[in-house]
């Protein structure tokens, strides 16, 4: 394999071989770094069911991030070869470590203490080791620990009915042939490991113990000549206590004790203890009582303690009569040590990470508090957490928040509700939030200390600013010149200069990351690119490069990055949709991220049964949204991203076999699909910005499209009238984000406004005529937020509101009498309304089922016109969103940075 290229490495030599496979030293070509290649056995290719789970489990190790754990970065394929890519670590095995004895105490504590950290943040992340051994740590020259390995064996071997299998011989493959491999493996088995039934993290915790007992008496604990004289060892011989050095250092030993409890439900519970106790030398006292080693959650809680000052004192005094003499001592700080630790959801409850609007994480500037949204019950709230306490709190009126970030004095924290169209602030210490400005679709802020909140109002705006106290926005910067959406502001430390995030209509590779300032006389200037956001830390600028977070020196008066910077986080966790990655850094040095994979990329359609909620896969999964049935419920037509950045295009699903062909072939954007009654044509919206068109095509034959209507406005159809004579469509001014109904006669006619609904500076859409074709249903906004209504089709001043909870984009079921609503959290609210008299009325409603949150362009989901069920477009349930807890560092500079 040496000298040969897979993929973008270049194998350079070997270095390792074992059961897992062999070990090659590598360079990337593509991010300039040295990796280590590990190249899998062969009994992994033809077997699906093993390689999807080691794919699958794979992912899973990528998303674990810490400086005593050797990286994942990737699970690849290239000539029929699979193999990981992992961090190439230097330095040398424990094994040779301890091969000329006992360690030192002091060493033996640096170490454990550093292994016990990689466990720990392991554990958290839902990972055993199950195959802990010295030969799988790594000691660099300067004393840095690393765990290799993780996890592997249970991603080649699964949770299979064999826990024989699966649990007790985690590298015990076929593939292993050489005895010493076997033994290694087998003496640091846990008992309940060696009787082959399941185990959890405690079994990682023996296996510690086993290797601390080892560094301190320098002599093997379980030897046999066979495997299975070394596994009876494990099973039955207790340890020969008298060989620790009690001693030199009798609160290891304790510890070593606590381990090596044969009894899993007596052992030690969480290894975050014992780095803990090794954390502050033994000082929580040497007895490492139950209730100081009592099962913790999955999170390191960060207490409160005093800062560690070195004291140099030297003093003499001498009392004289009428005179003193003394000498004042001064003290300096040593360096605080780097804590790098994780924040859990709430009990119950998941990180709110929406593509569309999400809750990312957002860390005070004074590094003592993290901010970000989770789902608790369904509900969406804005969650703090102070790092001195124990349990993040929700803050009352932020439901549906989106996009937090902190006000400079860390006091308060400014958030979006997509729901009602609103920017608005709360503060930490409590109370009611405060509205400050109308924002349609907020895409992120950033707050200085003079007080100015400069924010994206909406997915197609520029950046404005606002004072803190609220009032009218001024526009900062424009989109144009191929780039369709200014977002996510940063300031710099200056409060003058910011960057921001422009995304481009052309397909781009990536975004252009914009130096700006509050002085609109400076000319904005492309600086830099990013896979999704950027922000400012420390004096570097961080952006994202294939996955991986990167940081490079960087000072506004810098015309342009040309540096490529330095890896800090692989694997980042990145919303595509939002152009976002989960990343904040704070003016203290304090770095806060998720790792892992989002869902939320590729959907699946499902029929999704209306009273149990059962689901029947339609077709194979893909970049598709936005379903739209037939009238006659044979087929969908489906919006397809193409993955090659050609825009979207319209696909036809044949709904009986799942069969997929595409429908529309133009460059850019064919969007927004409605059908006419009898399902022989469709309207559809495309063009690019500043040339819209309505576009008429057949659904069978060999008919071209037709032109209906061109506009520089954005035009979007919505519905076509049940006689087929009226276009239902969307207006939206060039460089605004307020919409009007209007209506197209289909004759040849100009369009007109549908007057009632079009308001002025008013937010409404998704119009559908009723099926007798005498009512329009449509969502508007109002100062309480979004909700639906209907007016008559023929026109009249009135208007019924029909929600008032913050409902969207309803559609009409069983012949009129049932009108569905969607809430931004895909909760489905089903209104019984009747409409056959002059006057109309809502006779009752009903909750249904829960689907993905509608987005800006539409529903993710349609009802079949033959009733009893719904048409969904959802996450894969084949692809789980594998991220990390959230993961800070309190100096990244020092915790990251290589």
């Amino acid at each position: 394999m040496v000298g040969k290229t897979l993929l973008h490495y270049e194998i350079r030599a070997q270095i390792g071989r074992g059961g897992m496979g062999e070990v090659f030293a590598a360079h990337d070509t593509k991010l300039g770094r040295d990796v280590a290649l590990k190249i899998l056995p062969a009994e992994l290719t033809g077997d699906p069911e093993r390689e999807a789970r080691f794919h699958r489990e794979a992912r899973a190790l990528a998303s674990l991030q810490h400086p005593n754990v050797a990286s994942v970065y990737g699970f690849e394929e290239a000539d029929g070869i699979r193999f990981l890519v992992m961090e190439l670590v230097s330095g040398t095995e424990l094994t040779t470590r301890m091969a000329a004895g006992a360690l030192p105490a002091d060493e033996v504590r640096r170490l454990a203490r550093q292994l016990a950290a990689g466990l720990e943040a392991a554990h958290e992340s839902g990972i055993v080791h199950r195959d802990l051994k010295p030969a799988n740590v790594m000691v660099s020259d300067d004393g840095e620990v690393k765990i290799l390995d993780f996890g592997l064996a249970q991603a080649w071997l699964g949770d299979s009915p064999n826990q024989s299998e699966s649990s007790a011989m985690p590298t015990i493959t076929a593939a292993m042939t050489q005895v010493g491999a076997i033994l290694g493996t087998a003496a640091y088995m846990s008992p309940e490991q060696a009787r082959g039934v399941n185990v959890d993290r405690r079994t990682d915790i023996w296996a510690f113990g086993v290797i601390l007992f080892e560094m301190l008496t320098g002599e093997q604990l379980f030897q046999g000549e066979t495997v299975s004289d070394t596994l009876a060892a494990v099973l039955r011989k207790d340890p020969e206590w008298d060989r620790l050095p009690v001693d030199e250092a009798p609160e290891l030993c304790r510890l070593v004790e606590r381990c090596l409890e044969r009894n899993p439900k007596q052992r030690l519970r969480d290894i975050g203890e014992a780095r803990i106790f090794l954390q502050d030398g033994g000082e929580s006292g040497t007895n490492l009582s139950f209730s100081m080693l009592g099962a913790r959650q999955a999170v390191v809680e960060v207490e409160r303690r005093r800062p560690v000052w070195v004291l140099v004192a030297i003093a003499a005094a001498a009392l004289l009569v009428g005179t003193g003499l003394g000498w004042k001592v001064l003290s300096r700080p040593a360096p605080a040590p780097v804590i790098h630790a994780m924040v859990p959801p709430p009990p119950g409850g998941e990180y709110a990470l929406e593509q569309s609007a999400p809750g990312a994480v957002a860390v005070s500037p004074d590094g003592t508090m993290i901010a970000y949204c989770a789902r608790v019950d369904g509900a969406k709230r804005l969650m703090l957490r102070r790092l001195d306490q124990g349990e993040a709190v929700a803050l009352s009126g932020t439901e549906e928040a989106a996009y937090p970030f902190w006000s400079a004095d860390s006091r308060s924290i400014g958030f979006f509700i997509v729901q009602d169209q609103k920017l608005r602030k709360v503060a930490v210490s409590g109370g009611p939030p405060v509205t400050l400005c109308a924002a349609s679709n907020g895409k992120g802020g950033s707050w200085n200390a003079d007080g100015e909140i400069i924010f994206a109002a909406s997915a197609g705006s520029g950046i404005s600013v606002v004072p803190e106290s609220g009032g009218d926005p001024r526009e900062l910067t424009k989109t144009g010149n191929g780039y369709d959406s200014h977002r996510h502001p940063r300031f710099l430390p200056d409060g003058r200069h910011f960057l921001y995030t422009a995304r481009t209509s052309s397909g781009g590779d990536a975004n252009a990351v914009f130096l700006a300032s509050l002085d609109t006389t400076f000319t904005p200037r492309q600086i830099a690119t990013s896979d999704s956001d950027a922000d400012y830390g420390s004096g570097h600028l961080l952006t994202v490069r294939e996955g991986v977070l990167m940081a490079t020196p960087f000072t506004p008066d810098m015309e342009k990055i040309t540096t490529t910077g330095t890896p800090i986080v692989e694997n980042v966790l990145t919303l595509e949709g939002a152009a976002l990655s989960v990343f904040s850094p704070a003016a203290s040095g304090m770095l806060a991220y998720q790792t892992g994979t989002a869902a939320g990329g590729e959907k699946q359609l499902y029929w999704r049964d209306r009273e149990t909620g059962a689901l029947v896969e339609v077709g194979e999964p893909g970049l598709l949204s936005h379903p739209s049935i037939s009238p006659d419920g044979t087929k969908a037509l489906v919006e397809m991203d193409s993955e090659s950045d050609s825009g979207i295009d319209l696909w036809l699903v044949e709904l009986d076999t799942g069969l997929r062909t595409r429908f529309t072939f133009a460059a850019g954007d064919e969007i927004r699909p409605v059908w006419t009654p009898d399902g022989s044509r469709v309207i559809y919206q495309a063009g690019p910005a500043g040339a819209f068109q309505l576009i008429e095509q057949p659904v069978e034959g060999q008919g071209g499209a037709a032109i209906l209507f061109e506009s520089k406005d954005e035009v979007g159809p919505t519905d076509v009238s049940p006689d087929g004579r009226h276009l239902l469509f969307n207006r939206t001014p060039e460089g605004s984000d307020v919409f009007s109904m209007w209506r197209l006669d289909l004759t040849g006619a100009e369009p007109e406004p549908v007057e009632v609904y079009s308001l002025p500076d008013q937010n409404s859409g998704g119009g559908t005529y009723s099926p007798d074709g005498r009512w329009i249903a449509f969502h508007h906004i109002t100062p309480q937020g979004l909700d639906v209504f209907v007016i008559p089709a023929a026109g009249g001043a009135r208007k019924w509101q029909i929600s008032t909870d913050g409902r969207v984009y309803p559609i009409w079921a069983a012949g009129g009498t049932e009108l569905w609503t969607v809430g931004f959290d895909g909760e489905l609210l089903v209104f019984t309304v009747d409409g056959s008299g002059d006057t109309f009325r809502v006779r009752g409603s009903s909750t249904s089922l829960r689907v993905e949150g509608p987005t800006y362009d539409g529903n993710t989901y349609d009802l079949d016109p033959n009733g009893g069920r719904l048409l969904d477009a959802a996450d894969n349930q084949a692809v789980r969103s594998e991220s990390s807890l959230i993961q800070f560092v309190t100096d990244w500079q020092r915790g990251l940075m290589r």
